[in-house]
């Protein structure tokens, strides 16, 4: 194929931003061959949550909630990095943890 990118694909997100709000509901994730894991406290930058791109995530609603489920915000992770685990944690607030030559995509997505 001619012309398209080199560049590394797609492994997975770094969870960055998320206010947890056990009223509205939980947000979860898993693992291929493992079970759901609630993402039980609040996420910012400097405690962000690793997942593969194989991993699902959902968000369960409390009962009888009606709305919108709290916002996710992330960070897209690049292949070609050091392997992580599902749900492991990574420091991603300094000015270098993010874009340039990092794994990391310099701006996040909700």
């Amino acid at each position: 194929m001619s012309g398209g990118s080199s560049a590394n694909t797609l492994a997975g997100v770094a969870i960055v931003d998320y206010a947890r709000d056990a009223s509205k509901g939980e947000w979860q994730y898993k693992t291929v061959s493992g079970s759901w894991t609630t993402i039980g406290a609040s996420v910012a930058l400097d405690s962000a949550i690793l997942l593969k791109d194989t991993d699902s995530l959902r968000f369960v609603p409390a009962a009888n909630f009606n709305g919108s489920a709290p916002v996710l915000g992330v960070r897209l992770i690049e292949s070609g990095g050091a392997v992580y685990a599902s749900g492991d944690s990574a420091n991603l607030s300094g000015a270098a943890a993010t874009g340039g030559s990092t794994v990391y995509s310099a701006s996040g997505i909700t």
